[in-house]
C-alpha cells in the first residue's frame, strides 16, 4: 500500500495522433467536464505498482488489486509489456477501459521513484 490517497473516478483508453496501434489504459478522476472532454490534469496513465478497483455498473467489482507488468505474445517471451493481470484475458482488460459509458474506479498511484545514482550520474559521452 503506498502512502498516496485513493482517487475515484473512471477509466478508458486514450491515444494521441502518431501514436496508432499504441493504446494507453487510463484512470480519469472525478467526472467529465460539461462538454464531455476531460480535465488533462486530473488522468493518470496507471502504472506498476499502482492500485487499481474496477467496478462494473451494478456495483460489482469486476477486479482488484496491484498492477504488475508483464510480457504479451508468444508463450509471454516476444511483444510488448502490459499493465494486463495475468488471471485476466487482455481482450477483457481492454473492453473494460473501452466500455460506454466508462465504468467507475478507483486508483491508487504508486509512490513516486527516487532517482537511481545511475539516472544522476553524469553522462561520460562526449
Amino acid at each position: 500500500m503506498t502512502d498516496e490517497p485513493e482517487r475515484v473516478g473512471w477509466i478508458t483508453t486514450y491515444w494521441e495522433q502518431g501514436m496508432e496501434g499504441y493504446v494507453m489504459y487510463v484512470f480519469q478522476e472525478g467526472p467529465a467536464n460539461a462538454d464531455g472532454s476531460w480535465p488533462i490534469d486530473k488522468m493518470f496513465l496507471i502504472a506498476a505498482g499502482g492500485e487499481l478497483t474496477i467496478v462494473d455498473d451494478d456495483g460489482a467489482t469486476l477486479w482488484s488489486g496491484t498492477l504488475a507488468s508483464r510480457r504479451l505474445g508468444l508463450f509471454g517471451l516476444f511483444g510488448r509489456r502490459a499493465l494486463i493481470p495475468p488471471e485476466i484475458d487482455p481482450e477483457t482488460w481492454t473492453s473494460w477501459f473501452e466500455r460506454r459509458p466508462p465504468l467507475n474506479a478507483r486508483y491508487r498511484p504508486p509512490p513516486p521513484v527516487e532517482p537511481s545514482e545511475r539516472a544522476t550520474r553524469p553522462s561520460r559521452r562526449r
